[in-house]
């Protein structure tokens, strides 16, 4: 029996061993490899000025073209939108960006349905969790009670395990190689091209009294005095309930309504323009929230 329990407690440690090097090993990877995520990329950054910074979903990833905003502004752009980022994940993202000391002039933030969406992003949560001993990020998601965040934070390797998909053995094989991601992550914009058959596609039905990662993101801009520009990126004509656009502005009234006035031509899908479409949606905005601001 004495012998059975030494052989038992042998093999326990030794996992317990190889999980904390491979904990060690995984996070090292990611926080030493060229950025291949946005949370990445964001950790990376120096103090500095970025003029004008983009956060939200994909509806920012794939609308906008940072490019053209520097072409036309002659001032810098970021766009750090992320497929299937929720507004929780916008927040931590600024939260980021300060802490890492960039100032910026002007806060871009996509609002639409995600105003019902409370919480994080499986997505989003996922890039974020080798980094969770950061001290921002660990705080962030200790505060807005995310599921098994101690789990996460002190069971070695568990993270990893549980976020596979997004930070497992193939993603820690390209980070270890520095292979780079098709879009550069400090340009941000992942065009769509041509267009799909639109499925059928609606907004909410109802609309929440409030979300409290948007009040958070507004009043974190006011203290560091950074203007905010809410708005709303563009729908498909046969889009459900566009009404909810209309209940979104009474819930935030400086909200820039851009959702409707472009064809169907410059769709990928319902939710997401092409490229032609997200270059002149891109102009647009500029025009609107910009240019014609300083004349």
């Amino acid at each position: 029996m004495r012998k059975f329990l030494y052989s038992l407690a042998i093999v326990i440690g030794s996992v317990v061993v190889l999980l904390y090097a491979m904990d060690y090993l995984f996070t090292r990877v990611y926080e030493t490899a060229p950025p291949r995520n946005k949370f990445q990329y964001i950790l990376t950054l120096k103090p500095q000025t970025i003029d004008y910074v983009f956060l939200g979903s994909s509806r920012v990833a794939n609308h906008i073209d940072t490019k053209e905003v520097e072409q036309l502004t002659g001032k810098r752009a970021v766009n750090l939108g992320m497929e299937g980022a929720h507004l929780e994940d916008n927040l931590l993202q600024l939260k980021l960006l300060l802490h890492q000391g960039v100032r910026m002039q002007k806060l871009f933030l996509q609002v639409d349905y995600q105003f019902e969406d409370k919480g994080r992003s499986p997505i989003a949560l996922s890039e974020a969790m080798p980094f969770i001993k950061h001290p921002v990020i660990k705080e962030h998601l200790r505060s807005t009670n995310t599921p098994n965040f101690e789990a996460n934070c002190y069971i070695p390797f568990y993270r990893y395990i549980m976020a596979a998909p997004k930070i497992g053995f193939r993603e820690f094989c390209f980070s270890a190689m520095n292979k780079k991601p098709k879009i550069n992550p400090g340009e941000g914009f992942t065009p769509k091209q041509g267009n799909r058959s639109f499925e059928k596609y609606s907004l909410p039905s109802s609309i929440s009294e409030t979300n409290t990662a948007v009040e958070a993101i507004k009043k974190i801009c006011k203290e560091h005095q950074i203007e905010v520009v809410l708005f709303c990126a563009p729908f498909c004509s046969i889009a459900e309930n566009k009404e909810y656009i209309g209940k979104l502005k009474t819930k935030l009234p400086e909200l820039k309504d851009y959702s409707t006035g472009y064809n169907d031509t410059l769709f990928y899908d319902c939710a997401h323009l092409n490229q032609q479409g997200a270059l002149l949606f891109t102009k647009r905005l500029v025009a609107n929230e910009i240019l014609n601001e300083k004349k």
